[in-house]
């Protein structure tokens, strides 16, 4: 029973860490998806400040969010706590420093702080996020002020062309992680920790720092120097046990024996988000489970013992002529000892009634005890009435946070303006597809589509009509593919892209063919068309047979090579090429 509570208790552990660590990543590509689709203008610095003021209110687990660009550019709101927040602005008029100034609790600056030399470009998080060209976690860092250890949880911006415009992050400090451990329920004496393969502490629930303080600010602490012995023997028996942290690759249980008391320990890799490579150690003494059952044991074993002496000496003493009236205060004993262990008192149901006694003392026994009884219905029925309240509110909150991750999941794969498949999205499916029909070696097909001089419409006739025409071609192209394998999605800017999975050349061709035709009909007027009065689109088709001989950047490559080939032949055209 106690390595089954072990395991629970871990599982819930496990379950908070990740929450917690997830919620910067989301809140990071919440802001990537603004930024992408024109909703948030990273150049505009106060409507940015007023953004990521609003991020912070929302979650403790994103204190610090901001943003800087190649230029050297940085923006930044940080709530160190209740009762500060600050931005952190660096931009051509206070380069090459950094202004802080303290907000008030509308998100407007009132008060200038320190001024302090920073270059975004120099330090860690900027640098991981170019080197790895999406979002990553950084290694853990020295923070540039106030100088503490943490992490970023970092992306990189690329603009239509993949220009680098710039590095969205968020912080967590290891000190607010070991805080947060330190929140979560495990045992009366247990212990939960994080370590890096390298065997330094990341975060613990121990009241220590993971870090040691110096004359040159905070350095690494390693688990096998903690003040806590049962963080140093779980650390010192994993060891020996698998030689290496770097051995652990998936959830391992085992107990030991600490100054003669028995251990639970579970070691739990942590590294489902790119960059975290940690693990995850949950020590939880078995005294901290067993003592309660004992406990319980032995209550009970009292009570049957005083209930065993009080009902012999009763009958010692008392007399025949008192039989009927104990014998009604025996049997309605057991009733409800029988419903104190059942479901009767949880289900409301009025414990037997004890008839008094022409015995005084009798008479003042069963007075007592319907008393007691009617009291503990009483009780046991507010409490199943607690119970189901605070069910029926976790449930809600459930399914609140459920529908608002399905709207955040949308929202980061939807484009925007069309209401199809964004870029995002396009790449996991066509990853997903490739690797689905690897085995099977069967053909995948994909086809890109351009708006012929689209820049020249939009001269013409406006941007808010090239938006109603990319709008009106996505819908044109949903209506031609009708498979629910199928995927229409906006490439960027003007250009689309359908994935047709287990499609031959010829059949993407017939439904490449079907697609402009599709847009022709639409006949929306382009009067400075070179080819046509109405809007066309120039189309590329390829294929290839999935194996390991090709690959998805040559797909790309050579439907964009029959795309640029379609152009150059006179646009308004189909140009399929295969890769076979």
């Amino acid at each position: 029973m106690a390595i089954r509570l072990s395991e629970e208790v871990t599982a819930h552990i496990e379950k908070h860490v990740h929450n917690y660590t997830n919620t910067p990543a989301l809140f990071i590509e919440v802001n990537h998806a603004a930024i992408q689709s024109g909703v948030l203008d990273p150049t505009d610095h106060p409507k940015m400040t007023r953004y990521f003021w609003e991020q912070t209110q929302v979650s403790e687990a994103v204190p610090y969010v901001y943003y800087g660009n190649k230029q050297g550019d940085f923006i930044g709101v940080w709530k160190q706590s209740d009762e500060l927040t600050t931005s952190r602005i660096r931009d051509t008029s206070t380069a090459p420093n950094r202004e802080v100034h303290k907000l008030n609790d509308q998100g407007q600056p009132v008060q200038l702080l320190t001024t302090t030399a920073y270059d975004p470009r120099t330090r860690p998080w900027y640098q991981v996020a170019i080197a790895a060209g999406k979002a990553i976690w950084s290694p853990i860092y020295v923070f540039a002020g106030p100088p503490s250890l943490g992490i970023t949880c970092t992306i990189p911006i690329y603009d239509a062309s993949n220009s680098l415009m710039g590095v969205l992050g968020a912080d967590i400090t290891l000190t607010k992680l070991s805080e947060f451990l330190k929140q979560i329920e495990i045992s009366d004496s247990g212990q939960v920790f994080i370590i890096e393969r390298s065997g330094d502490i990341v975060a613990s629930s121990y009241h220590e720092k993971p870090f040691i303080l110096t004359e040159t600010g905070e350095e690494r602490l390693a688990a096998l120097d903690s003040q806590n012995y049962l963080i140093r023997e779980a650390t010192q028996q994993v060891l020996q046990r698998f030689k290496s942290f770097e051995a652990i690759a998936t959830p391992q249980r085992f107990s030991i024996r600490v100054e003669g008391q028995r251990q639970f320990i579970e070691v739990t890799p942590l590294n489902s988000q790119a960059g975290i490579d940690w693990l995850m150690l949950v020590v939880i003494p078995e005294a901290d489970f067993t003592k309660y059952i004992r406990a319980n044991n032995r209550m009970t074993l009292l009570l049957c013992l005083a209930a065993m002496i009080t009902a012999t000496s009763l009958g010692v003493v008392t007399s025949q002529w008192m039989a009927g009236p104990m014998r009604r205060l025996s049997l309605a004993s057991k009733s409800l000892a029988d419903q104190m262990t059942s479901t009767e008192f949880i289900n409301d149901q009025r414990p037997q009634k004890v008839e008094g006694s022409y015995i005084r003392e009798l008479g003042t026994l069963a007075t007592a005890f319907n008393q007691m009884a009617m009291y503990l219905n009483l009780a046991f029925g507010n409490l199943a009435q607690m119970n189901a309240e605070l069910e029926q509110r976790v449930i809600e909150r459930t399914q609140a946070m459920e529908k608002a991750n399905q709207q955040l999941e949308r929202f980061i794969r939807l484009d925007d303006l069309t209401q199809i498949a964004n870029r995002r999205r396009f790449t996991e499916y066509l990853e997903a597809t490739w690797r689905l029909q690897l085995r099977s070696q069967k053909p995948l097909s994909l086809i890109l589509c351009d708006v012929d001089y689209f820049k020249a419409y939009n001269d013409t006739y406006g941007h808010l009509a090239g938006d109603n025409c990319l709008q009106q071609i996505a819908q044109a192209l949903i209506t031609v593919t009708h498979r629910s394998a199928d995927l229409v999605a906006r490439y960027g800017g003007e250009e689309f892209t359908v994935v047709l999975p287990q499609t031959d050349l010829a059949g993407a061709q017939k439904v490449a063919e079907k697609l402009r035709q599709q847009v022709k009909e639409l006949k929306i007027p382009h009067q400075t068309s070179e080819i046509a009065d109405v809007i066309t689109v120039s189309v590329g088709v390829s294929c290839c047979l999935v194996s390991q001989l090709f690959s998805i950047k040559l797909l790309l490559e050579k439907t964009d090579q029959a795309l640029y080939e379609a152009k150059a032949k006179g646009r308004d055209r189909v140009v399929a090429r295969s890769l076979c």
